[in-house]
């Protein structure tokens, strides 16, 4: 479902079934799957293209069905996965900063966001719920327990075992194995340049741009799954972006950050699309 979904998310923002293939094998088969096999809540990320897929079809269509798209994965995703309740939110918040046109219309963006809300509140009860049994028991992480879960650099050059065609990485624990191969990453980079010479030469603009978008939301993503700054019991350093997100409500409740991989993986999943439907043009 991962692959298929990514496939027609790639299908429809590059118009290309090559491009689609290339999305739905890079999410769905990514390296840094193998080292989340003891996880099914981690692999169960497949309602994440999903939503994508009804955010961008509703952008460019207007039709109001691709709305109930996004609002059914949105919330199967949240039930699927605590991690991704949060994490995904960012990618979001992101995506519509980048996507809408909140000067000129705004009318659709602003139907995405009240889609949004509406297809949140069933999951209202649960979130109360937790938050009470979290309060009443004192549930938190400190700085130091989820330090002990977050990626560092040397994190996406660390292949996972079982990986038959890469050494294993010398990693502290499973959640460092972030390797994301590298035929997408040297497929996103190309597209990337493809692009930026053509912007150059031609003039093309880069608003709004998805590879743009979508290669910057990857490293967005990366930065965040190296968890907060400060060690120990020290308050969290600003200099990491996850050490914001710990002011908000439940991220104080999470100990991997570096699950974000998971969404930064879609990310260039999606980026390796859109340079593959570029690159073939030239062939």
């Amino acid at each position: 479902l991962s692959g298929f979904f990514a496939f027609l998310l790639g299908r429809r923002l590059t118009g290309s079934t090559f491009a689609g293939v290339c999305a739905g094998l890079a999410f769905g088969f990514s390296p840094y799957r193998a080292s989340q096999l003891a996880h099914i809540q981690v692999l169960s990320s497949q309602w994440m293209p999903l939503a994508l897929l009804g955010l961008h079809a509703y952008l460019a269509s207007g039709a109001r069905r691709w709305l109930v798209v996004f609002g059914v994965a949105w919330v199967l995703l949240a039930l699927s996965n605590g991690y991704y309740l949060l994490f995904f939110p960012v990618l979001i918040a992101a995506w519509l900063a980048w996507f809408v046109d909140w000067r000129r219309t705004p009318r659709r963006g602003l139907a995405i966001v009240a889609a949004w809300m509406i297809a949140s509140l069933p999951l209202l009860p649960v979130l109360l719920k937790y938050r009470e049994v979290h309060e009443h028991l004192g549930l938190t992480r400190t700085v130091a327990e989820i330090r002990d879960f977050s990626a560092i650099p040397a994190s996406f050059l660390h292949a996972a075992p079982l990986m038959r065609f890469w050494r294993e990485g010398a990693a502290d624990n499973y959640e460092q194995y972030l390797f994301p191969g590298v035929s997408v990453v040297v497929l996103a980079l190309a597209g990337l340049a493809l692009f930026l010479v053509r912007r150059t030469r031609a003039g093309v603009s880069a608003d709004r741009a998805p590879i743009v978008f979508y290669i910057a939301a990857t490293l967005l993503m990366w930065v965040l799954a190296l968890g907060p700054g400060g060690e120990g019991q020290e308050p969290a350093s600003l200099a990491r972006p996850y050490s914001w997100l710990l002011a908000l409500p439940g991220f104080d409740g999470l100990r991997v950050s570096s699950r974000f991989a998971m969404v930064g993986t879609l990310c260039l999943a999606v980026a390796a699309s859109l340079a593959a439907a570029q690159l073939s043009k030239l062939l």
